[in-house]
Formats: structure tokens, C-alpha cells, sequence
């Protein structure tokens, strides 16, 4: 049922022909090509790309996805052989990597579901962000707040300023007494209001109303009428959107308003793998192994880029400081107090690590024209004008894999031994280069910057496994392992930063981050640099003549 093809399901697995050519066997077509020998996981066995969609409730033989490829072997002089691979490029297949996120699908990890999930997925949180942008524009309209094309004040109000009802976020005073937001009572602007605003979206319309779908904000359950102070509002320990955005300014949503999202794939399908190993055995009794494969990396990655909705367009992300208008620099609109998001360009690693009103930080998007985006010019005043479009913005999910190299090799020895009988010593290790992890940089999130906030780099990664096995009880195999696996290129920059109003920090560190865990409800996860993991393998045959098998393996994760 539901046959589909590269995945464990797949309705044809296996169709190849075997010929022989000089002293060359030849394997070509469809097919398996197993190098590893380790429990419970994947090391040098990396030919075959793994369906996860069924995580590890399965054997390895049937989550492991055939594709078609020459698979030649030939014996040496020595006693040892060479096998060479060219094989399609295909990838890991991981439930909820798409679209639709695979919604109800029994295995979806939390790392997946930070992209695609319907309720904490950035591909569903960045247009509800776009609905409360939209909002805000209004508000800012509705407070006169925009006066010839500019943000003024409205420029600088940072989201944390808003919660705590101080800065210029105070201008915003009685934002909350419409019905609509919940008409808290002597509340100017509050955590509470804020999720009041992002829950019922325009004050005419509902259409950009969150209405609690996505994780944008909890503090719908507030201890204080009152103010609209809620407990739940905590950038100290984040799992939600705006709470990982306390020094955004409402000039930056002014640039995502009216933005949307889009998922896409982008393979080669043309890709090839290629890879070669030397099998050989030393007099007492070692066998051991060399293989190297330059390849796409099975695990794809997902990239975050901002696009001209209309054009399709890959924009910049500018990052630029407040300027704080004079009456010498004024030249619109006489308004000598505002606030322009037009001051100095800033690099993402140059963020300020306290929020300034006079130069806060707001993310911008630019054209190859220099043409700015958004519901208002945000440098309509500055002498330096490039001017703005009125197309609107979409945030792209891009899922690809990328080309790697991997040298490795195993090894394994029976050892007699008088308590224990024979016991065979084993082991795997791996190099990998120029493979890609997720890093995650809150300084940047912290501004809004979701480009930047959220990448993908490089790394090289140092793994092996060392095994060991007996038979104990006649038949029975107890297999034990130790298995490590070390991130060469972790990153791990240690900050903390202060936000707008409110005596409460918040972690702003870049990190490498988890891949299958990382999700707005646990902090973004943070990866280990040296990751762990021991296990134990019990198999006994059973049976009239042991045509069964029992197995079990219990793994622990660090």
C-alpha cells in the first residue's frame, strides 16, 4: 500500500544483473551496498540514504533506501579486495521535511517540526508574524504615527518595550482599550495586550488575526488584569516566538507586513556519489578496512532567504541603527523628534548586545535596485533615499543537499579468551567534511532577524564506534558499543543581552544546534560538542532448527 518511490516503501527495491569483466565482478542496477557493521546506527554505512519515517521501529535492511548504481569489486594479489561505487545521489527521506509537514505522521522530530509544523514551524510562524506587522502598520496609522510616508516614533519601539510599557513603545498608549484587545482597563501597552493584538489581527478585519494557531505569544494567561502584566512572558526562558524577539523593532515589522512563506526543494538530479574501499587482513588475524566516498550528504538542510514576492528576487538583509532627526537634518516633515531606521549600517556580528533607543537595530530588506520594502519608506527622509516598492515580501525554505567527502575505515579480531571464550573486538571510524548543522544565533533573533538568526554552516565531524562481542548461553550474542561522535567546527559563543524596559536579560548566544531537537519550546536546543551514545545487543536464535531470531538492542543517548 501507499507505494512511493526512494523510501521504504518503495515497490520495486531491488533489480539488478551480475556480469563479470577481465577480473572485475559487476553489480549493476538497483541495490544495497552495506560497508558498516555497527548496532543501531549508520557510520561508514553511508552509500544507501535511510528512510527515518518510521524512526527505528524497523531493521536496517528495510529502512535502508535502494537506488540504482555499478557496484564493481575485484580481489588483490595480497588476499584483500577493492570494490568501487558510482551511485544515484539520493536523500535521507524524514517525515515532515516538506510542505505540508506531514501532519499525523507517527515520527515527526522536533527539529522538523521547527520548520513545517503547523504550530511552531517557521514556515507558518513567519506569515502570522507578517499578520501582526500588518496590524501594527494599522495601529500606526490609527495613532498618527505616520506622517509623510515615515515610521516616526514608531520606528524604535522595540516588542520588549511594548510588554513593559516603556520607551517609545509608552506612544501606544491605550492600544489596549478597544474592545477588540480585550479593553483592559487603564492597560497602555502590556505582554497581554501584545497577544490580544496578535490574536485578533486588524481592528476592521480578522484576516491577520493568529487567533492562538501558531506559537507567536503565550501570555493570554496574565496574574494582573490590572496592567496586563502576565507571568507567562519570560524572554529569560523563551518558548515563543516574540519572546525570542525582544529587541525587535515595530520598524522591522514594518518590513515583513503583508509577507508571506514558501517551501522548496533544490536537488541536482543529476548527482552522482562515487566511493571506493580496500578490504584486507593482516597474518594475525586482523581484517580491516579503508573506504572513502565523496558524496551528497544523505540529511538535506533547510536555508531561510527573504524574496520580492513578485519578482522572486533574492533580497539583502541590511541591518541599520536608528537616526535621530535634528532640526538640521529634518527635511520632510518638520517632525524634529522622530525616529529613522536610516542611520548606520550595522554587521551581524557587530549587534549591540543592549538595546539603545537612539541607535536600535532594524532589519530591513533591499533589491539589487536599493529599493526598500514594506508598508511605509522607512528612508523617505534621509538624503540618502534610495526610495522603496510596494511588492511584498515572502521568506523561502530551501531544502537541499550538499556535496561532501568521507574517509574512514574499520576493523575487527577474535581474541580467545579462557573466562569468556572467543570475543571479537571491532570497530568503526569515520571523517566527514564539509558536512552542515544548523547554528543558531539569538543576538540576531533577538532583532528579528530570522536570516541570520537561523543558518546553515559547514562542519567536519570526527566519529567512531568501539565494539565488542561474545556468545554467551550457547547461542546467545551480547554485542556492547561505545560510540562517539565529535563536531570539529562547534560553535559556541556564550552572550547575554538586555532588552527595552524591564530589569530581565536574555540569553543571546550563537551555538550550533540540535538538528532533530531544536523547536521554539525547549530553548532552540543546543547541540553537544561530543555527543555520546553506549549500547547493548542481545540476538539468540530460536526455533525447532533456530530459524528464528530474537533480537533487541537498548541504546543510551548522552
Amino acid at each position: 500500500d501507499s507505494n512511493e518511490s526512494y523510501t521504504q516503501r518503495d515497490v520495486l527495491r531491488e533489480a539488478y544483473v551480475d556480469m563479470e569483466q577481465g577480473d572485475w565482478s559487476i553489480r549493476a542496477g538497483k541495490q544495497q551496498v552495506v560497508w558498516g557493521t555497527a548496532d543501531g546506527m549508520k557510520l561508514l554505512d553511508t552509500i544507501n540514504p535511510t528512510d527515518y519515517s518510521e524512526m527505528a521501529q524497523n531493521q536496517m535492511e528495510d529502512s535502508r533506501i535502494p537506488v540504482w548504481m555499478i557496484n564493481a569489486e575485484t580481489d588483490t594479489a595480497d588476499g584483500g579486495s577493492i570494490q568501487v561505487i558510482l551511485s544515484e545521489a539520493k536523500e535521507n527521506k524524514i517525515a515532515g521535511l516538506n510542505v505540508t509537514g506531514d501532519q499525523g505522521n507517527a515520527f515527526v522530530m522536533k527539529g522538523v517540526d521547527s520548520i513545517t509544523g503547523k504550530v511552531n514551524g517557521f514556515l507558518n510562524v513567519a506569515p502570522a508574524l507578517a499578520g501582526v506587522a500588518q496590524t501594527f502598520t494599522g495601529l500606526a496609522g490609527a495613532f498618527g504615527f505616520v506622517s509623510g510616508g515615515d515610521l516616526a516614533m514608531f520606528g524604535r519601539a522595540s516588542v520588549n518595550g511594548f510588554t513593559n510599557n516603556t520607551g517609545a513603545a509608552t506612544t501606544f498608549a491605550g492600544a489596549c482599550n478597544f474592545a477588540q484587545y480585550g479593553a483592559l482597563s487603564g492597560v497602555a501597552t502590556s505582554s497581554r495586550c501584545l497577544d490580544n493584538i496578535a490574536q485578533a489581527g486588524m481592528l476592521t478585519s480578522l484576516a491577520d488575526a493568529n487567533n492562538d494557531i501558531t506559537n507567536l505569544i503565550d501570555a493570554h494567561v496574565t496574574t494582573d488584569t490590572v496592567t496586563g502584566a502576565s507571568a507567562r512572558w519570560d524572554i529569560a526562558n523563551p518558548n515563543s516566538t516574540f519572546e525570542y524577539m525582544p529587541n525587535a523593532t515595530f520598524a522591522t515589522f514594518n518590513t515583513f507586513t503583508g509577507a508571506s512563506s514558501e517551501y522548496v526543494r533544490d536537488y541536482d538530479d543529476n548527482a552522482m556519489n562515487i566511493g571506493g574501499r580496500y578490504k584486507g587482513s593482516l597474518s594475525n588475524g586482523l581484517n580491516y578496512s579503508i573506504n572513502f566516498m565523496n558524496h551528497m550528504d544523505s540529511n538535506p538542510t533547510v536555508n531561510i532567504g527573504w524574496y520580492d514576492q513578485t519578482t522572486n528576487e533574492k533580497l539583502t538583509t541590511e541591518i541599520r541603527q536608528a537616526n535621530v532627526e535634528t532640526a538640521t537634518t529634518d527635511i520632510g516633515d518638520n517632525n524634529i523628534n522622530a525616529y529613522y531606521p536610516v542611520g548606520a549600517v550595522v554587521a551581524v556580528n557587530d549587534l549591540a548586545t543592549t538595546y539603545v533607543a537612539a541607535t536600535a537595530e532594524t532589519v530591513l530588506l533591499k533589491n539589487a535596485a536599493g529599493q526598500y520594502y514594506g508598508a511605509n519608506d522607512p528612508d523617505v527622509d534621509d538624503v540618502l533615499s534610495a526610495g522603496y516598492t510596494t511588492n511584498l515580501v515572502k521568506l523561502r525554505f530551501t531544502e537541499k543537499t550538499n556535496r561532501m567527502n568521507s574517509l574512514g575505515g574499520s576493523f575487527d579480531m577474535a581474541i580467545e579468551s579462557k573466562e569468556l571464550g572467543p570475543v571479537v573486538i571491532r570497530g568503526e571510524v569515520l571523517y566527514d567534511a564539509d558536512t552542515h548543522t544548523p547554528v543558531v544565533d539569538k543576538r540576531a533573533l533577538g532583532i528579528g532577524d530570522l536570516e541570520h538568526g537561523l543558518t546553515s554552516r559547514k562542519a567536519d565531524f570526527f566519529k567512531y564506534v568501539l565494539g565488542a562481542d561474545i556468545t554467551v548461553l550457547t547461542n546467545m550474542m551480547i554485542s556492547g558499543q561505545f560510540i562517539q561522535l565529535r563536531n570539529l567546527d562547534y560553535v559556541d559563543n556564550a552572550r547575554t543581552c538586555t532588552p527595552e524596559g524591564g530589569s530581565a536579560t536574555f540569553d543571546c548566544s550563537e551555538y550550533t544546534g540540535d538538528a532533530a531537537t531544536l523547536h521554539l519550546t525547549n530553548g532552540l536546543n543546543k547541540a553537544e560538542k561530543n555527543k555520546e551514545f553506549y549500547s547493548i545487543f542481545l540476538s539468540k536464535p530460536f526455533g525447532a532448527s533456530g530459524e528464528h531470531r530474537w533480537n533487541n538492542i537498548l541504546m543510551l543517548e548522552e
